[in-house]
């Protein structure tokens, strides 16, 4: 098992959020709250007979073409890396997530011929836009009679994957966290209807008091600073043990650099986080789906920083209570350097719950050493180390 999972390739880790990302989830969030019926697609009802057969885009010398010579300004590598840029202006390309699959270049990087893939995990937060479209992807496969990826497994981080839990799991974790009144709190529970998901708008109102009450903090990170520009020192690189909070700003400028955007491939063009959120149609849980992957033999890991107020970890033990698996491994801690590094949960069909103290949503930024322990255990199929 443990060889399996050194093979596989690449950990998709979305490390850079901004306060666009931070508003955007809660937009999306709150724009199905009320409009759309909650609803999951099944594993099987997906209709695939009129899909269109897989669009390949010719890759003979992009590998050479796309490969990056050198980053302005950064260390030499030891090993290749590559930016492509499809000029072609073709709406869905404009678009690219909605003609990308799962393993499209989008989300795992761009896959030249003679590349193979082993196996994937997945680290995003909005994990519906992702894991919704696996369904879709095992019945491609089978009815190509061809396997394009072994997947192995999944772990999952601080993940988005079922509407109802989650949003219990965020008011709760703010009043346990003494974010939130008392009076809020109680007007949340007595309000809002978290087993039918259906939220009045007196529920709608205790929420929003609610989100209000927290102030001007980080939630991605509840006991972080806020970025202050004037008091960072000029040409100050911060710390990656101890998280810059002005991390955004120097990704923005630096990507906004003429011969930064010439050495990725990219056009001249203004750069900035992603803004707008349209996208209302997902999923509001892929319970469904997760269930279906355990079944099928996948490995499953969802990880959590227990200082991410915006996906915390009561959003995550909700979701995987409401899976309702046999516990066979039961809540305990780990251990790295010493110290609790965190805690974690083994359920029947090698599914895992998992824990890093003192990380905030993005775990590798706040502990990057505890999040590398967790991971290699993942990668080597056993549990986190249970000694000091």
């Amino acid at each position: 098992m443990g060889e399996d999972y050194n093979e596989i390739l690449q950990d998709v880790t979305a490390e850079l959020y901004s306060n666009y990302y931070i508003s955007n989830l809660n937009k999306l969030i709150k724009s199905r709250s009320a409009g759309n019926p909650l609803h999951a697609e099944s594993w099987t009802k997906q209709d695939i007979s009129n899909l269109s057969p897989a669009y390949i885009i010719p890759q003979e010398g992009s590998m050479e073409a796309d490969k990056i010579d050198k980053l302005p300004g950064q260390p030499e590598a030891d090993f290749d890396h590559y930016a492509g840029y499809d000029r072609d202006a073709r709406p869905l390309d404009m678009e690219p997530w909605k003609n990308l699959d799962l393993f499209g270049s989008t989300v795992m990087g761009k896959h030249y011929i003679g590349m193979t893939m082993h196996g994937i995990m997945v680290k995003v937060m909005q994990a519906t836009m992702y894991l919704s479209l696996l369904p879709l992807f095992s019945q491609r496969t089978r009815k190509r009679n061809k396997t394009v990826i072994n997947l192995k497994g999944i772990a999952i981080g601080n993940a988005w994957i079922d509407d109802t839990t989650s949003t219990e799991g965020i008011y709760d974790y703010y009043w346990t966290h003494a974010l939130n009144s008392d009076e809020t709190n109680a007007g949340i529970n007595k309000y809002c209807d978290y087993i039918s998901g259906n939220f009045s708008d007196t529920c709608e109102e205790y929420q929003s008091q609610g989100d209000n009450e927290y102030g001007e903090i980080d939630i991605y990170n509840i006991y972080a600073p806020l970025c202050d520009v004037g008091a960072q020192k000029p040409g100050s690189p911060g710390s990656v043990k101890d998280f810059d909070p002005c991390s955004d700003d120097y990704v923005s400028n630096y990507l906004n650099r003429a011969e930064v955007q010439e050495a990725l491939h990219a056009r001249n063009t203004s750069w900035s986080f992603c803004g707008g959120i349209g996208w209302t149609d997902s999923p509001t849980t892929i319970l469904p789906t997760i269930n279906q992957l355990i079944a099928d033999g996948i490995i499953v890991w969802i990880y959590s920083g227990d200082i991410d107020g915006r996906v915390p970890v009561t959003s995550s033990r909700y979701s995987v209570n409401k899976l309702k698996i046999p516990v066979v491994v039961p809540w305990r801690p780990w251990y790295y350097n010493k110290e609790v590094g965190g805690y974690v949960v083994g359920y029947r069909g090698s599914m895992v719950l998992t824990t890093i103290r003192g990380a905030g949503h993005t775990v590798p930024s706040y502990q990057p050493e505890r999040a590398l322990v967790m991971i290699s255990s993942f990668l080597q199929g056993e549990l986190p180390p249970s000694l000091m």
